[in-house]
């Protein structure tokens, strides 16, 4: 298990992961605080409010502050290799099911289309976790009662 917001090797980056629960974009565990916390971690940082903003804006926009922060995860190339390419960033949303309760329905729906857009791209990774139960719900399984 790598920690959280580390580089786990010289081609991914695992960023802090985004918990979608109740505002999953702008909540205390949203995408907005994750990014922010990376970009302090690394650099001078972007402020919540200008991530907040960039997010409105659409995925352009949040492709390009993604690109700037892969590009200060860069690991230095060693002695005789090429440069290196920046690192594939690996965005992990947790509790994914919350997308689709009424609980998070108001920020969801901009999320799911925000990651739709950040997912075109070969150098970002969405890894999205579902709890089994939820999975199997919405797919309309129950449980046998026995």
């Amino acid at each position: 298990m790598y920690r959280r917001g580390r580089v786990c090797s010289r081609s991914c980056t695992l960023l802090i992961p985004v918990a979608c629960i109740a505002s999953a974009i702008t909540g205390e565990t949203g995408l907005v605080r994750a990014l922010a916390t990376m970009f302090e971690r690394v650099s001078n940082g972007i402020s919540q409010k200008q991530i907040e903003e960039l997010i409105a804006l659409g995925p352009p926009a949040v492709i390009r502050i993604l690109a700037r922060l892969a590009n200060i995860l860069r690991v230095p190339a060693l002695p005789g290799e090429p440069p290196a390419r920046p690192p594939t960033l690996v965005l992990s949303i947790d509790q994914g099911e919350e997308l689709f309760g009424a609980e998070g329905r108001g920020e969801s729906r901009p999320l799911l289309h925000l990651l739709a857009g950040l997912m075109t791209r070969g150098d970002i990774t969405v890894l999205v976790t579902i709890r089994t139960d939820a999975y199997l719900r919405h797919l309309g399984w129950r449980r046998p009662r026995h």
